[in-house]
């Protein structure tokens, strides 16, 4: 591949009797990794964040690193990303996604910049911020956490290879693949935090429009409730009122059973008083028959009196 890309590290192990000798430049390491115990890189207004830099053992020695290794990557990055797609292509799932809602040559560009900005060795909040973006475009258009930290380590595997393609000193190899290792590392613990919120954020919305639902439902089954209610009311004042007429109705009919007996009993007696004369003028009757029998017999034997004389 041409002249080593790496080779300002190679200038470390090749000369001789200087500060910059093999045995010396392992010296430097071990004292970089001293260093970087006690000066961690550090941002202002992130201490949780300085605490997750802290654990991994992100120092300003590691970042200077990596800015001094931006040319050697810039001079690989064709090859980078190439490699890169290459795995993430034979995904169909993966590459649905990305013909979807993108290109692979627009994508190819936006990881160009992406890597070049983590060589930068530069984290501020510009560069978390872009992480963040980064997570909210993976989780919008669908991609699950399992398919960006399996992009994300093929990443890293081509990263491992271009350098031990370009360096041959195992020191060298170890300093730069930790170090490499840590802020991948570092980028997927802000995409993946990001991936939570985002995930909160869903669910509480999820629960905002459960709730909205369950309050129109509630509204709706109130407003059904009330007018069952308006019309329940209705039913028993009609019915009272019903009540109410069936009682006077019934007033007036016991009353006027009352009436009715009496008037029974009235009548009764006027038909007892009838009878009564009714039998009276019977026996009149009868007596004046008999009366009339007696005259008629009287008379008749005082024609046949007359008719002998």
């Amino acid at each position: 591949m041409g002249k080593c890309p790496f080779s300002f590290l190679h200038a470390l192990t090749a000369r001789n009797n200087n500060v910059d000798s093999p045995a010396s430049h392992s010296l430097d390491l071990k004292h970089q990794s001293k260093y970087a115990e006690e000066s961690f890189h550090k941002l202002e207004g992130y201490d949780e964040l300085n605490e997750q830099m802290r654990m991994i053992d992100l120092s300003e020695s590691d970042l200077n690193l990596l800015r001094r290794v931006k040319p050697s990557v810039e001079k690989n990055i064709d090859y980078i990303i190439d490699q890169f797609y290459n795995s993430v292509l034979g995904m169909d799932k993966l590459e649905a996604i990305i013909l979807e809602h993108s290109s692979i040559e627009r994508l190819k560009t936006t990881l160009r910049e992406h890597i070049i900005e983590i060589f930068a060795g530069k984290v501020d909040e510009e560069y978390i911020s872009k992480r963040m973006k980064f997570a909210n475009i993976h989780k919008r258009v669908g991609l699950e956490p399992k398919w960006y930290l399996s992009a994300f380590q093929n990443l890293q595997n081509v990263f491992k290879q271009v350098i031990y393609n370009e360096t041959h000193d195992d020191n060298i190899r170890l300093h730069l693949v930790k170090t490499v290792t840590k802020l991948l590392n570092l980028e997927q613990q802000l995409v993946l935090e990001e991936y939570e919120k985002e995930n909160v954020k869903e669910k509480e919305q999820q629960y905002l429009l459960v709730k909205n639902e369950l309050k129109q439902k509630i509204a709706e089954f109130s407003s059904e409730l009330i007018d069952f209610s308006i019309d329940t009311n209705a039913a028993v004042k009609q019915l009272v009122a019903s009540s109410n007429e069936v009682s006077r109705t019934f007033q007036r009919t016991a009353t006027s059973a009352v009436e009715s007996q009496g008037l029974a009993a009235d009548g009764h007696e006027h038909l007892d008083s009838l009878t009564g004369q009714i039998n009276l003028i019977y026996q009149s009757t009868s007596q004046m028959e008999h009366s009339v029998q007696e005259l008629s017999n009287s008379s008749n034997q005082i024609q046949k009196n007359c008719k002998f004389s």
